[in-house]
């Protein structure tokens, strides 16, 4: 069985390497975020598996929307629900994705989809190292 491991979207949508992360209690939630958004957006589980950023495929731009909608983390215009992340995260989460989330409010919007990866950027940009919050989408497999 294909297993996604995503700390944010989401998502966070930020794929996860380590042994902590996911926390096993969201780990139902991973699943269903993501099998729902695939099917939604049309994105085949290789492509999430092979995405790395700064790419913009639009196909992955809205898998990062959808993801953040449906885990309520992300608005329909793509706009993050900042006061959702911070009253309604993991507490093992919410304590490291806050102080990276934080240097990310202001960042360029455009279209829904793209204003969710100009979100998921800005959190690359700010913290890149395999093992930090901004883990997955630019760590090689």
């Amino acid at each position: 069985m294909f297993r996604i491991n995503v700390l944010f979207f989401i998502f966070n949508v930020f794929l996860v390497q380590t042994d902590k992360f996911p926390p096993v209690e969201e780990e139902p939630n991973i699943e269903y975020l993501h099998e729902t958004c695939t099917k939604l957006v049309g994105v085949s589980d290789e492509e999430v598996r092979n995405y790395r950023l700064p790419d913009k495929s639009q196909k992955m731009m809205c898998y990062m929307l959808c993801i953040g909608i449906h885990s309520k983390w992300a608005n329909p215009d793509g706009t993050m629900n900042y006061d959702y992340i911070v009253t309604h995260a993991n507490e093992q989460l919410r304590t490291i994705l806050l102080p990276t989330i934080e240097k990310c409010r202001n960042f360029p919007r455009a279209d829904e989809c793209e204003t969710t990866y100009n979100f998921h950027l800005c959190v690359y940009e700010h913290d890149p190292e395999p093992g930090s919050v901004a883990v997955g989408f630019q760590q090689p497999p």
